[in-house]
């Protein structure tokens, strides 16, 4: 019995020894990656290397995360509002087309050439529909 209360004191006094040790360890790597922060925002910001407290690096560091954010967000939505232009441009020019062949093709009954073109309207992605409307009223 006497050797388990040794044994537990001995852990105690361990650990009250290697605390302050893991703490000063927590510390250093804690402001290591400040330091490293504090050369990334200084570089973003085009700051001088004055002395910056703690919480403003970190304060700069998120508004510079959230202008990539917000660039990453804008350029993202630009690709595909490019892309959703190149396909309703190329659907509208695929319409025009049957739209063509429609009137250059006599055996076609026209009731359903005019139930075709409809279905291709009405199939036709929302943001691109007066477009289309227009260009089929011009030819």
């Amino acid at each position: 019995m006497a050797s388990n209360v040794q044994k537990l004191s001995s852990t105690k006094e361990e650990r009250k020894l290697r605390k302050p040790l893991i703490e000063r360890k927590r510390r250093e790597r804690i402001n290591n990656c400040l330091d490293q922060l504090k050369e990334a925002v200084v570089g973003a910001f085009c700051l001088d290397q004055s002395k910056l407290e703690k919480a403003d690096i970190l304060e700069m560091t998120v508004k510079h995360l959230q202008n990539i954010q917000n660039n990453k967000i804008m350029a993202d939505s630009k690709v595909g509002l490019e892309a959703q232009q190149r396909y309703s441009t190329g659907y509208i020019q695929c319409m025009h087309e049957v739209h063509n062949l429609l009137l250059t093709c006599e055996w076609m009954d026209k009731t359903l050439g005019a139930r075709l073109l409809n279905h291709l309207l009405k199939s036709l992605p929302r943001s691109s529909e007066d477009t289309c409307k227009a260009a089929l009223r011009s030819s």
